[in-house]
Order: C-alpha cells, then structure tokens, then sequence
C-alpha cells in the first residue's frame, strides 16, 4: 500500500450546537471531513496561528443550528458558525489538513468550551454563553 492509499488521521477539535468542544482523530479524507460538518465542506482561516475552522458550507442556508461566535485574536466578531464544525492545521506550504499542536488544541478547547444560544430579536442576535460552575483550582480557595 503506498503513502498516499494509507489511511491517515488527523488530530482536531471537534464542536457540535450546544456541547462542549471535544478532541477528535478524523480520517484525512475530503469524505471524512464531509461526514463531520454534515456536507461540502468551507475552510475559514479567521486566526493567525496556521488554523481554520472546518464548516458546513450552507450550513446557514439550510437551517443548520448556531453552534459558536468567532471572533478574530482581538475579539472582534467575525461570524457565527452554523452546524458542527472542526478546528485543524493548514500549513501554507501543504495542501493537506494536519493534526493540531498540543497548544493548539489546548487554545481552542478553552476558546471553546462553553456552549452558545443564539436568540433572533430585533436588534440582531443575543448570544447566550452557558458557562457551568467550574471547580475552584487547587491553591486558589480562599
């Protein structure tokens, strides 16, 4: 079996509508990638880290759920995500998706990890961030 008849995984950060952002091996394959956004598949690289975010397409046009807020590294909106979406490595000088750092995949999972609601009103959209009560970290009880 050659290299590129090899199955190959890649290493990501994986976020559904309403849940906690999970580390996730996908296949590297265009069918894989499909099979986790639920269709054609969209690259948006709104970071300056070597990342994109990995979506749906027409994730908007056909009524898929909210899912998150992007913004860039200055917190300036940029989008809102429709449907599940994944977060990888896309060197300049590949043109292949690769697995994320440690720090990468640590970066995201925090950036992420509260899930978000989006409520239409008249004045545009409310984002609602559920974030649970979180265990206080050893040495910081006071």
């Amino acid at each position: 079996m050659s290299e590129r008849e090899e199955s190959r995984k890649i290493r990501v950060v994986y976020i559904k509508p309403g849940e906690k952002p999970e580390i996730r091996e996908l296949e590297d394959t265009l069918e894989a990638c499909q099979e986790a956004v639920g269709g054609w598949i969209e690259m948006f690289q709104p970071f300056d880290d070597g990342t994109a975010i990995i979506c749906n397409e027409e994730g908007k046009a056909n009524g898929m759920e909210l899912n998150r807020l992007i913004e860039d590294d200055c917190g300036k909106v940029i989008d809102i995500i429709a449907g599940p979406f994944f977060i990888c490595r896309v060197p300049d000088d590949s043109d292949r998706f690769e697995s994320l750092t440690r720090a990468q995949a640590e970066k995201y999972m925090r950036k992420y990890r509260d899930p978000e609601y989006f409520t239409p009103t008249e004045h545009g959209i409310l984002v609602n961030r559920i974030r649970p009560s979180r265990p206080k970290e050893k040495g910081r009880e006071r």
